[in-house]
């Protein structure tokens, strides 16, 4: 009885060991076109874009490519800052954009 025991023990680790190997994950950073490897923040939005809020700028992510939106000295719409610490969207789909120098909303009408 200990050795079927055992084997049934050994068969189920087996099993699992296999299992937990499946998981796999992509690596996104600078070489991958995200503005900065430093992540603050990440939030899903209701098209299915994915916002990683970086030390260097706010960047949208569509399943392949990024777009980088930062901040531009002479552009009183860009960002006031480009370490951007937090993302929220609300029920009206707006994107509020938490900076070192204050809170914005991102347009995407005027992207």
């Amino acid at each position: 009885m200990k050795i079927i025991l055992s084997l049934f023990f050994v068969l189920l680790h087996s099993v699992l060991s296999y299992a937990y190997n499946q998981f796999s994950f992509v690596k996104y950073q600078v070489e991958n076109g995200l503005s900065h490897n430093t992540v603050w923040y990440t939030i899903q939005d209701h098209q299915g874009f994915m916002w990683f809020g970086t030390s260097d700028g706010l960047n949208r992510f569509d399943g392949k490519n990024f777009k980088i939106f930062r901040h531009i000295p002479k552009d009183s719409t860009s960002l006031g800052n480009n370490i951007v610490r937090t993302i929220f969207e609300d029920e009206r789909q707006n994107l509020w954009v938490g900076t070192n120098r204050g809170i914005y909303i991102f347009n995407s009408q005027q992207e």
